[in-house]
């Protein structure tokens, strides 16, 4: 058990009182699930159906057989079989996972270990009647399609099939505290499909990565989650399926993105804790959470020090800040005694390719890496506003059919690298161009029928095809991976325009880049209240409505370039837009009147 500290209840509140748009959400209402739909029947089966959905009935598999259920959206959980009396107390029913349809088998699950395939789970059915549920180390963190095989020449009567859900355990899982609307179907779905990624990714931290690579007698590896990763009930983790571990890097994008929409700051909390119990004397974070904090990582640590500073811009929590702030110093000691003076001059001096419009990776190579130059945009490594644009017109030049490639690492598209693109275009003041590449990019990820259409995977090459440089082993991927959810963040903060510049949002700035959006409501709670937007636009980008709300006690500006008129608050406020800017805005809640041309 965790106390809520005081400054979490009011959001908590707020979102209880309302959850717009919940329809997109794909969380589910309730934490015992069973399949939607029969994928496929192999040998013989009575009514396989009438273990899917609303339907009442009893599956029978006669001797060697199987069915591959599709739960409709990547889920996790422990599996639970309830059988009947079976023909031969020798009846034995096994079950596999995929996220995958291409994994989908009844031999094997996918991958969790750097080679070879996941070993199925098998329960003696036959011994008696009842309900069968492996031990809690066999949650299995993501799949799509569950087969249960029959492998003896038993009748066997499946009475029921059911999962526990178990992926983000402190959760109320539909009770969202931000939200995202336009009139873009394919952006709401991608905005969705975000958050739900990270729910899937947070775990109890007692059934964290602890996948074996001992193999079977089938020649399929033992897999099972019991390393305690992080103290608490709830952490944050890379991926639901595998590494079910805390990566400093993948919250970069992840942390902002939760606190945007489900605000479970708990799990973030206790995944940053995990880190800095493992920092060195020297001041050095691990690389990784555990079992992976033995290598040293100069940029997962800063992505620790990043996290942290994002937790307390969306937390407000002086006092957990407080408590950690001796260790915040000597990482950030430990970083900057190795940066020379003058890095951003020396950098462009010797790094930037005016002819490519990008930066090189290094002083001896041609290679222009994506992570890099997005992250000169982001981080304020570039020079001015004209180069900032020749970066993202050069990075959207080498977009291919499914995405922006990094080149850095061979044939890859990266989400996770791309989730910091598109805040490089948005940055650029190019909000078309990261708009576009949500759509291409996310939404090959979210509409491909190998991906689960509801989580976002890992990594994929950029001929389309499911391989991931990285790895040798396909079925390994994840297909749930939060450093995949940038675009959940970046459409609330960028084209919506809603962004904290104080701790919990007591400064803040409402700046929308929609781009050729016509429409957008979306909105998040902190622990000071809600902040909101909505807006609507003609076809040349006029407003024919704008207000949006702010805590009552903060302040903060809204910037509207090229817009002409007069804010509002419902206390009867006015504030002129010079030069489609205002700023000592009073929280509260606003609308623009705009002047006519």
């Amino acid at each position: 058990m965790h106390i809520i500290t005081p400054l979490l209840i009011p959001a908590v509140l707020v979102a209880a009182a309302r959850v717009p748009y919940r329809e997109y959400i794909l969380a589910p209402s309730s934490r015992v699930i069973v399949p939607a739909s029969v994928r496929q029947v192999n040998g013989s089966v009575t009514n396989a159906a009438g273990l899917t959905g609303s339907s009442l009935g009893t599956a029978v598999f006669h001797g060697v057989s199987s069915v591959t259920y599709d739960f409709g959206k990547n889920v996790a959980g422990i599996v639970s079989l309830t059988v009947g009396s079976s023909s031969s107390p020798s009846a034995f029913l096994g079950v596999t996972f995929s996220e995958s349809s291409l994994w989908a088998s009844s031999e094997a699950c996918d991958a969790t270990g750097n080679s070879g395939l996941d070993a199925p789970l098998w329960f003696p059915v036959g011994q008696k009647a009842g309900t069968y549920t492996p031990d809690s180390k066999y949650v299995r963190g993501g799949f799509r399609y569950l087969t249960v095989v029959s492998n003896t020449s038993a009748t066997i009567p499946l009475n029921s099939l059911h999962i526990t859900f178990t992926a983000a355990p402190d959760q109320d899982l539909q009770a969202y505290q931000g939200w995202f609307h336009s009139n873009d179907e394919l952006l709401n779905e991608i905005w969705y499909a975000g958050a739900y990624t990270n729910q899937l990714c947070t775990i109890d931290p007692t059934y964290g990565s602890a996948s074996s690579e001992t193999i079977s007698t089938s020649g399929l590896n033992y897999w099972y989650n019991n390393l305690t990763i992080a103290n608490g009930t709830s952490t944050v983790t890379d991926g639901a399926k595998r590494d079910r571990a805390v990566w400093p890097g993948d919250m970069s994008i992840s942390l902002e993105s939760i606190a945007v929409s489900t605000n479970d700051l708990y799990s973030v909390r206790m995944g940053l804790e995990a880190l800095l119990a493992l920092q060195s004397s020297e001041g050095q974070l691990p690389w990784g959470g555990k079992p992976f904090n033995i290598d040293v990582s100069y940029t997962y640590h800063l992505h620790s020090l990043i996290g942290m500073s994002f937790l307390y811009r969306f937390s407000g929590d002086k006092v957990w800040l407080s408590n950690y702030w001796g260790q915040y110093s000597k990482g950030v000691e430990w970083a900057v005694r190795s940066v020379a003076d003058g890095v951003k001059s020396a950098a462009n001096q010797l790094l930037w390719d005016d002819q490519a419009g990008l930066y090189r990776d290094n002083q001896t190579t041609e290679l222009h890496p994506q992570d890099g130059n997005a992250w000169a945009v982001k981080s304020n490594l570039t020079l001015s506003g004209s180069q900032n644009r020749a970066i993202s017109q050069a990075l959207k030049a080498r977009w291919g059919r499914y995405g922006a490639p990094a080149p850095e690492a061979g044939a890859t598209i990266s989400p996770f690298i791309g989730g910091f693109e598109i805040q490089s275009h948005f940055l650029a003041n190019q909000p078309d161009v990261a708009l576009d590449m949500i759509r291409l990019q996310w939404g090959f990820m979210l509409r491909d029928p190998r991906m689960t259409q509801s989580t976002l995977i890992e990594g994929y090459s950029t001929d389309g095809s499911i391989h991931y440089a990285p790895y040798a082993n396909d079925a390994r991927i994840s297909h749930a991976h939060g450093w995949s959810t940038g675009p959940t963040y970046a459409l609330t903060a960028y084209a919506a325009g809603l962004q904290l510049l104080g701790p919990a949002g007591n400064s803040w700035l409402i700046a929308p880049q929609p781009g050729g959006l016509t429409s957008i409501d979306c909105g998040f709670a902190t622990a000071l209240g809600v902040f909101s937007v909505v807006f609507e636009r003609d076809s040349v980008g006029r407003y024919n409505s704008f207000s949006f709300g702010a805590p009552t006690g903060t302040t903060g500006r809204i910037e509207l370039p090229g817009v002409r008129g007069t804010l509002v608050s419902t206390t009867g406020q006015r504030v002129q837009l010079v030069n489609g800017t205002a700023s000592g805005l009073r929280g509260g809640k606003w609308k623009l009147i705009e002047s006519a041309d």
